[in-house]
């Protein structure tokens, strides 16, 4: 016989987003139901030395991120796998221009840390297993019927038979969200004809705590800090590039590859003496028009997705459900329906906005750094120069990379 379970919320996604936000409710009255086509269980990652055991996908994860974790009980400082940085070097390839910023200009001991993908799922999973929510893992969605009356519950049914009658649907399923596209949100978008490789690399020089970005005319390249492997520096590298450049930096030997690195990056932390396996993945801007409808909500990718230049995607995520998940405990609170659109316009006006801004901000840096005149070099320079001038301005940009 099928199952069949009501609960205020329904969450598709258990990834960071969908898991942070069922913890985020855990001591609430509300019932969560959590659904995800893979497992649920953390599952142990293994730290033992060796760049080949890092995650390719990392977060760079600001204050308000890790503050908001720590909210919901997940403590950053715990992980062996964590490494705060307090400084952010600048540097413009084809103008020679460059600025730093530190942590201590805005009274602060560290700007953000980088975490793996895989160690702060499991630290998520880890807190899951102890939380009241239902989590039906392994399973795909065989249907949706979405209420168009704030005081008719939505049903999900699962491909094994399972119905899910729900006040709300929270989409946290992703930049290809399915709960998006089943329900027919608008998006504006646009690919950028490029990809993104990531990989991890082991270098001669320490990083000093330092997440490093250069701006070159066919895409920017990250080198982000990382725990010592082997007692050897390590470096997280993303590099955004042109799709036929990416073609051909994949097909390189692995020395070849380091080779062509230490060049771009004009050897900046020496010697580079090590490779992961290379990952690639095309980059696309999207976002939702609206980030509610009767009875469903979008959050974090499933909502927008954003250049990774700026490494800001996981931190507009964990602010939207934050947001999302404070408007909530006050609507029970306030005895509002969960589906109530003044509920949902609550969360997104205080979340669309802030997404725009730093959307329009990070395709505004990649435009001007595009540029390949000598008048636009010129200016990068000039501006890059004079930003120690302005103090305010530096302390603002600072406050705004940190989200403090």
């Amino acid at each position: 016989m099928s199952q069949r379970l009501g609960v205020d919320i329904a969450i598709v996604g258990g990834g960071v987003a969908g898991a942070s936000l069922a913890l985020a409710l855990k001591d609430s009255r509300l019932s969560v139901a959590l659904i995800d086509r893979g497992s649920l269980q953390p599952k142990i990652p293994d730290l033992s030395c060796g760049i080949e055991q890092v995650d390719p996908r990392v977060f760079a994860l600001n204050l308000a991120s890790w503050a908001f974790l720590a909210s919901i009980g997940i403590v950053l400082e715990d992980q062996r796998r964590f490494q705060p940085f307090n400084r952010l070097f600048v540097s413009d390839a084809s103008s020679l221009g460059q600025l730093e910023m530190k942590a201590s200009e805005i009274g602060e001991s560290t700007m953000g840390a980088i975490v793996e993908h895989k160690v702060l799922l499991y630290s998520l999973y880890q807190k899951l297993q102890a939380s009241n929510a239902a989590c039906f893992e392994g399973v795909t969605i065989d249907s949706l019927r979405l209420s168009n009356a704030i005081e008719t519950p939505s049903e999900i049914t699962l491909a094994d038979g399972t119905v899910i009658v729900a006040n709300l649907i929270v989409g946290a399923d992703g930049a290809e969200s399915w709960i998006r596209k089943e329900t027919g949100f608008s998006t504006n978008e646009w690919d950028y004809g490029h990809r993104a490789i990531v990989c991890t690399v082991a270098c001669e020089k320490p990083h000093q705590k330092t997440a490093w970005q250069t701006f070159r005319s066919d895409g920017p390249l990250a080198f982000l800090p990382l725990p010592a492997m082997d007692d050897q520096p390590a470096v997280s590298i993303v590099w955004s590039i042109e799709e036929e450049k990416a073609a051909e930096l994949l097909a390189l030997s692995d020395q070849d590859f380091l080779s062509e690195l230490a060049n771009v990056s004009e050897n900046w932390l020496g010697e580079l003496t090590g490779v992961t396996k290379r990952f690639s993945f095309p980059l696309r801007q999207r976002h939702a028009k609206t980030y509610y409808q009767p009875g469903v909500v979008l959050v974090a990718d499933a909502a927008h997705t954003i250049h990774p230049l700026a490494g800001q995607g996981m931190n507009l995520g964990l602010q939207d459900v934050s947001v999302l998940s404070q408007e909530l405990l006050q609507a029970i609170k306030a005895n509002e329906s969960l589906a109530d659109p003044k509920v949902l316009s609550r969360y997104q006006r205080k979340r669309k906005m802030d997404n725009l801004s730093m959307m329009a901000a990070v395709e505004g840096f990649k435009r001007v750094f595009e540029q390949k005149t000598l008048p636009a070099g010129l200016l990068r320079h000039l501006g890059m120069a004079g930003f120690d001038a302005l103090p305010p301005l530096k302390r603002k940009i600072i406050h705004l990379a940190s989200g403090r």
